[in-house]
């Protein structure tokens, strides 16, 4: 793009190094409700980001026009407010990588036509409601897709560009009986079209809705646990920031210094995955034009790497893992996962129940937010059912589920053969030897 070759002269010309980012976004979505089509919102952003460095100091500005005059000014802002900063010496440049191209983009997300995918909103809401007349009513049913171009370039000679697209579709939804009500959800996000089937989806989150119908508390204990892929994702994010070399670095991680070490269950894995096959986190290179890698984070519960960018490795004199996560133009790269999961393994999930002489299945909580995610201890909220003799005999609600994440991994016996990824993060079913319960 001509923009770009303009602002990494003009950042020369200004005796300071750094790369251009030009990014564009084209976003689709669709709600409907009561068989009608509420809202159709289509959105485009563009723009081109500057990051520049001068004497070892950052400075970044951004603009939404691509004027030659635009382009020259953004430089310019982004140079004065780098001399502003303070220097630091661990600022580098992508070198002039090689990537290979990857294929991100499926025409029948492009091509299918904007009634067809009303259609598929409207179907997945009627099949909810048909599921049982104690389906009370579908609060959001939506479909959405997206299109995206980056192009990346620095004064280092990096060249790179690449595009692709996504869809999703989502529905949330209400049961009632005569002793109260009940919610759920359900959704997909892929790169392949024709693997959203809005049919399974909609039953998916009645059947959700139903089956909790009567869920009471449980007495307070020890139980082993049963977490569901989204539950389980979801206590993955607490252990995440301790993944970031950023975080290890300043000691707000719970594995400064365990590179090596044996710290979780013989059973627990974890991988982050830049080049992950159709992946919704998948690309050629990343934020800062190092080109993306598997990374085994944990194999067999030892403790293998931890995630780098260019700062951060350039601190520990390591190679970046390819790791700079960039939002959008608007944006710095940031230290960041890609393609975030615990592995299948080798066990269905009827087998993991049939595992499971008392404990719960743990399919929703709530709070993880409050987790602290540098001691590792969280207390959330929780629902799901009672396993008694591997068999679910009756949903469960209103307890909360307390522990350390470290010690969670640790007493984790199997993972189900079900690998299931909710966006860019992904898990099997677990089972966990056992969790502390609050209940009545």
């Amino acid at each position: 793009m001509e923009v770009l070759e303009l602002a990494l002269q003009e950042i020369l010309a200004r005796k300071a190094t750094g790369e251009v980012c030009f990014t564009r976004g084209e976003e689709l979505s669709i709600e409907v409700r009561e068989g009608k089509v509420e809202t159709v919102k289509q959105a485009v952003e563009e723009g081109i980001g500057v990051r520049v460095f001068v004497d070892g100091r950052l400075g970044f500005a951004y603009t939404t026009q691509k004027t030659p005059e635009k382009v020259v000014e953004t430089v310019q802002k982004a140079v004065a407010a780098a001399k502003l900063t303070d220097p630091d010496p661990f600022y580098v440049l992508a070198g002039n990588f090689t990537f290979e191209p990857l294929e991100l983009s499926d025409p029948n997300i492009t091509n299918t036509p904007l009634e067809e995918k009303v259609t598929l909103a409207l179907t997945m809401e009627r099949e909810a409601l048909n599921f049982s007349p104690q389906i009370k009513g579908v609060e959001t049913a939506a479909y959405d897709d997206y299109h995206y171009q980056l192009y990346l370039a620095n004064t280092k000679g990096f060249w790179g560009s690449f595009s692709g697209n996504y869809a999703s579709s989502y529905i949330y939804l209400a049961s009632e009986d005569e002793a109260g009500s009940e919610t759920a959800f359900a959704y997909k996000v892929t790169r392949k079209f024709k693997e959203i089937d809005p049919v399974a989806l909609g039953r998916e989150a009645a059947e959700k809705a139903v089956a909790k119908l009567g869920a009471g508390k449980i007495p307070s204990g020890r139980y082993q646990a049963l977490l569901d892929p989204y539950v389980a994702i979801n206590l993955l994010g607490v252990l995440k920031a301790s993944f970031l070399a950023e975080n290890v670095q300043k000691g707000k991680s719970l594995l400064k210094g365990k590179l090596g070490e044996k710290l979780f269950s013989p059973a627990f894995s974890l991988i982050d995955d830049g080049t992950l096959k159709a992946g919704l986190a998948t690309a050629p290179f990343d934020g800062e034009g190092v080109p993306t890698q598997k990374t085994i984070l944990v194999e067999n519960g030892t403790v293998k790497s931890y995630l780098y960018n260019l700062y951060t490795a350039t601190k520990d004199g390591v190679r970046s893992t390819g790791n700079a996560v960039r939002s959008s133009f608007k944006a710095l790269p940031e230290l960041g996962t890609t393609n975030f999961y615990i592995p299948k393994g080798g066990f269905n999930r009827e087998s993991l129940f049939k595992q499971t002489s008392r404990g719960v299945f743990i399919t929703e909580v709530l709070g993880m937010h409050t987790a602290n995610p540098v001691s590792g201890d969280f207390s959330v909220g929780a629902s799901g059912f009672l396993v008694e003799n591997g068999e679910i005999t009756r949903p469960v609600r209103g307890i909360t589920i307390a522990g350390n994440i470290k010690e969670l991994f640790q007493k984790l016996v199997a993972a189900g053969d079900d690998l299931r990824f909710y966006g860019a993060k992904g898990s099997p079913t677990l089972l966990i030897e056992e969790v502390a319960v609050s209940g009545s």
